[in-house]
């Protein structure tokens, strides 16, 4: 009976020495994460331009994920259309652009050319922190146009009365 008693106490005195281990190993790579992701935000620059090479893989990847996974990619614009359109945007990329311009003039017209409202772009995590909270200069007011016309629907100034 001693020894069984012994023996229950050294696991248990092992079992606790072992949960304070994980418990602090635990905690210790959670602030290592932490800190990395701090260090992520910190160091991210939006005016960090790409090289067209990197920007070409990128687009690259963006096409062939469209053309093994959209299931209407070529509803609205033709395949032959598409495909003029991603060699040209493709062969545009002559110059380093930061993430806003290679959104903005590569990737968001080549998503428009699809027609499909389940297609959209996103900006990184890094950009998204980075712009989170900042004010962005922008036109005040809400429009509706048509062929012939525009009109103001509404104002971003709140106490503004149209």
């Amino acid at each position: 009976m001693v020894v069984l008693e012994h023996q229950k106490r050294l696991i248990l005195r092992v079992y606790l020495r072992f949960t304070v281990f994980m418990k602090i190993l635990l905690a210790a790579i959670f602030i290592s994460g932490l800190f990395a992701s701090c260090a992520v935000s910190k160091n991210y620059s939006p005016y960090k331009k790409f090289a067209p090479e990197v920007l070409q893989k990128d687009f690259s990847f963006f096409k062939q994920a469209l053309e093994a996974n959209h299931p209407s990619l070529y509803w609205y614009t033709p395949k032959d259309s598409m495909d003029r359109y991603f060699k040209e945007y493709y062969n545009s990329i002559k110059d380093s652009m930061t993430e806003q311009q290679f959104i903005w003039r590569i990737m968001a017209p080549m998503v428009a050319l699809i027609r499909c409202g389940h297609t959209s772009l996103g900006y990184s995590k890094g950009y998204v922190k980075w712009a989170s909270g900042r004010k962005f200069s922008s036109f005040p007011f809400y429009v509706k146009m048509w062929r012939d016309s525009m009109a103001i629907t509404g104002s971003l100034y709140k106490k503004d009365s149209l």
